[in-house]
């Protein structure tokens, strides 16, 4: 798998990626979280390529579904890097934020603030 990884540039992975895409969105529709394989995703961010924010925004999403909560907010961040003002991928980043608990001070009172601000889609609050 790395040397096939290794022939692409970040360029000629649109049809990979648009798969992976689609794998992860069905796997979201049908509620199935198990571990999926999606190596070109992963790749362009250990190349420091951009990722299309729909992509990143998915694989957070799907990351968060798992209960992945710090993968979620990586992969959010990664589409923000780009795109600052992604909706998507800010509210993925909003959602992992709030049920992790991270960066919420104060206790639990704050926790409940945050989640109230993620859910009214206010997400500079919550985040």
């Amino acid at each position: 798998r790395a040397r096939r990884l290794a022939a692409r540039t970040p360029d000629r992975t649109g049809p990979a990626l648009e798969a992976e895409r689609a794998a992860l969105a069905r796997r979201i529709e049908q509620a199935d979280v198990r571990a999926l394989e999606a190596p070109v995703g992963e790749w362009l961010v250990a190349e420091g390529a951009p990722l299309p924010t729909p992509y990143a925004a998915l694989r957070a999403r799907f990351a968060r579904l798992r209960g992945r909560l710090r993968e979620a907010a990586a992969w959010a961040r990664e589409g923000l890097r780009t795109h600052h003002d992604d909706p998507d991928c800010r509210t993925e980043l909003a959602l992992a934020t709030a049920q992790s608990g991270d960066g919420v001070r104060g206790g639990a009172e704050s926790a409940a603030v945050t989640w109230a601000a993620a859910a009214r889609g206010d997400l500079d609050e919550a985040v």
